[in-house]
């Protein structure tokens, strides 16, 4: 948001000044530059300039070697490749300033990072195989008071047996005025089962929709099944609908995954959301369609359950529940 965008051209200004002092530091002495908080990289902190120092560890963007930002204002750092302070492994994005701040994107499965007060989850990293059984990461967590969570990543595809599950979205803030939870993330292919979308993830207190669940993933190996989508998120406790439509719904659940191969069944749909225990207006979410499964001998996916007003809901309907998969054989039941 503009606030975020306000905060990171101070975040710069204060960035380029340190790495640029510091990187001369370390031309001269041939060491590593070392700041109130211990030895770091040079790009991340300075010598010489103690109010500089200073400002930087209450205001500043998260770098590669460290990730996350000031301790008040700045971004979390995004990683899209090894570097820094992570060369191996899942990389989880890094946290936004408690005040300002969007959290950073994941990599290699690494989660998105958390916002401050105000500011945006970071997005979980798409799953990699051999890293944390190839999981897409989890997004991050929204601004406590404003802010949406993060989309989870995408689970990996096998090129043998089953794919890997996608990460769950991230929550809203917990006191949130406003904030949407964050998407699952689709569920990896495989041979004979695709994996599991990830749970959306839940709305803002007063305003915002859950996140839609991730869509399952494809099964392609005669016999398949495809992966069950995930469940849609809740919206907050106390959320309400106002214009425009649909802004305090619960989230819809994924879409079951496809099995494309003889005899493959379609993958489950996942649950709609629920509304908020107090929430006054408000519906619930749709429940996800079940996957297909067109070949010879193929059984379309159960469509998934709508999801549940809250218990003290005064007002709002409960979602629908999805429709069936195609099959060839037999369709899914709705």
């Amino acid at each position: 948001g503009s606030a975020s965008r306000w905060a990171c051209s101070i975040c710069a200004g204060v960035g380029v000044s340190w790495g640029a002092r510091a990187a001369a530091a370390t031309a001269s002495t041939g060491e590593a530059a070392t700041g109130p908080l211990g030895r770091v990289s040079p790009g991340a902190a300075s010598t010489g300039d103690p109010f500089a120092d200073f400002i930087r560890v209450f205001i500043g963007n998260g770098t590669a070697e460290n990730p996350n930002a000031g301790l008040l204002i700045g971004n979390g750092f995004s990683y899209t490749m090894y570097e820094g302070a992570c060369t191996t492994g899942a990389c989880d994005g890094g946290k936004a300033g408690l005040l300002w701040g969007s959290g950073g994107n994941g990599f290699a499965g690494g989660s998105g990072g958390a916002a401050g007060w105000f500011g945006a989850g970071g997005a979980g990293g798409a799953g990699v195989v051999g890293v944390n059984r190839g999981v897409g990461g989890a997004g991050g967590k929204g601004g406590l008071l404003w802010g949406n969570g993060g989309a989870g990543g995408a689970g990996a595809t096998s090129l043998i047996g089953v794919g890997s599950a996608g990460g769950a979205g991230g929550n809203a803030g917990l006191l949130g005025l406003f904030g949407n939870g964050g998407a699952g993330g689709a569920g990896g292919g495989g041979t004979t089962g695709g994996g599991a979308g990830g749970a959306g993830g839940t709305g803002a207190l007063w305003t915002g929709h859950g996140g839609d669940g991730g869509t399952g993933g494809t099964a392609t190996a005669a016999g398949g099944a495809g992966g069950a989508g995930g469940a849609g998120g809740n919206s907050g406790p106390l959320s309400i609908a106002i214009y425009p439509p649909g802004l305090g719904f619960a989230g819809n659940g994924g879409n079951g995954g496809d099995a494309t191969g003889v005899n493959g069944v379609g993958g489950q749909g996942g649950r709609g959301g629920d509304t908020g225990v107090l929430s006054p207006v408000n519906n619930a979410g749709v429940g996800g369609t079940g996957g297909a499964a067109t070949n010879t001998g193929g059984v379309g996916g159960n469509g998934g359950d709508g999801g549940a007003t809250g218990l003290l809901s005064p007002a709002g309907d409960g979602g629908r529940g999805g429709d069936g998969g195609d099959g060839f054989s037999a369709g899914g039941n709705g």
